[in-house]
């Protein structure tokens, strides 16, 4: 099983004249652009900056269907994956808008849980 320490955080909106403080807390998080993707560690520190850009991204704990999804979009071993991301070989992505567009996910912001694989499925 995955480390449940770990989450995926990925940015859908991409709105302009947002406010300096969660603009400048996306940069920091590697999130400059829309559907890009950061792993990070579930520290308290990443859970208060998710919690002031919750209305631009979404995010979900790593699991094994998310790894499974992750090693057919980098085209690598899930094994192989995991291993980087617990080294730190592997902190973004840069993924595709999801088909069938994002409206089923315009309401879900912030932790979607479940939500992850399907959104995820579509972007890869």
């Amino acid at each position: 099983m995955v480390e449940t320490s770990k989450l995926l955080i990925i940015r859908l909106a991409s709105e302009p004249g947002l406010e300096p403080k969660r603009a400048e807390t996306l940069r920091y998080l590697g999130l400059d652009k829309r559907n890009k993707a950061v792993i990070v560690s579930s520290t308290p520190s990443y859970m208060g900056m998710l919690r002031v850009v919750e209305n631009e991204v979404v995010w979900a704990s790593l699991d094994e269907q998310i790894l499974a999804l992750l090693a057919k979009k980098i085209h690598m071993e899930p094994q192989v994956v995991k291993q980087a991301i617990e080294e730190g070989r592997i902190r973004q992505l840069h993924l595709r808008s999801p088909k069938k567009g994002y409206e089923s996910f315009r309401s879900s912001r912030g932790n979607i849980g479940e939500g992850m694989h399907e959104l995820l499925a579509r972007m890869t």
